[in-house]
């Protein structure tokens, strides 16, 4: 499915390059990260080759540079940029890989579907997903109904530094994170018993004793 980016994101940005390195300072971001504001007149799909578009709204999410291995395989597995899902998808990534690594685990890709579903934006919103929890699944609660503003507060990345640790070598073939507005044929428009059951068979349910995360705690290093 071919996701055309909608009216929203042509919004012009209105972040600065000092909301930036406040952004930077806060988050302690790494000094490899190579990042920049576009210029007037620019929107969220203006980035150039080899650029990562991401919004500022995702780090107060906790997302953190490097990356984490396991969100790069959700996005390619999706085929989908960071700059494709909603503020909440984040939420929903994040807290459930601080929940599995405060219990010791390993949060593969196959248990994260088990726990969401791919779910397009309304019409006005077509352009962006969201993810959707499976019957009694819902780890995330309290997650921000609306944040104002957000589409017009973004940057671009480039190079290794958002995606690797620089004193760990890579190995050969290791998963990227997309860069361009992609397709998926993995979203589905509703949940149904054919969706929730071709996950039960695996039996992957979340740790019991944490049910509800309202803001998950920051930081989780990995450099792969």
């Amino acid at each position: 499915m071919f996701l055309a980016p909608s009216s929203s994101a042509t919004e012009l940005i209105t972040m600065t390059q000092g909301d930036l390195d406040r952004l930077c300072e806060t988050c302690s971001f790494p000094m490899g990260v190579q990042m920049r504001i576009p210029g007037k007149g620019k929107t969220v799909l203006s980035a150039s080759s080899g650029e990562v578009a991401f919004y500022e709204t995702v780090f107060p999410a906790d997302l953190r540079f490097p990356m984490h291995s396991t969100i790069k395989r959700i996005l390619n597995f999706y085929n989908i940029c960071p700059a494709q899902l909603f503020p909440n998808a984040w939420r929903n990534i994040i807290s459930v890989l601080v929940i599995w690594r405060l219990h010791r685990r390993y949060l593969s890709l196959n248990e994260f579907r088990c726990l969401y579903t791919l779910l397009k934006g309304p019409r006005s919103e077509s352009g962006w997903l969201y993810f959707k929890a499976r019957p009694g699944k819902n780890i995330l609660k309290e997650a921000p109904s609306n944040i104002k503003g957000w589409k017009r507060r973004f940057f671009f990345v480039s190079g290794d530094g958002g995606e690797f640790h620089p004193t760990i070598p890579r190995e050969e073939g290791v998963v990227r994170v997309p860069r361009s507005w992609g397709t998926t044929g993995f979203i589905v428009t509703r949940l149904t018993s054919d969706t929730s059951d071709s996950c039960s068979r695996h039996s992957l349910e979340p740790p019991q004793a944490v049910l509800s995360l309202a803001r998950p705690p920051t930081g989780f290093p990995d450099p792969h």
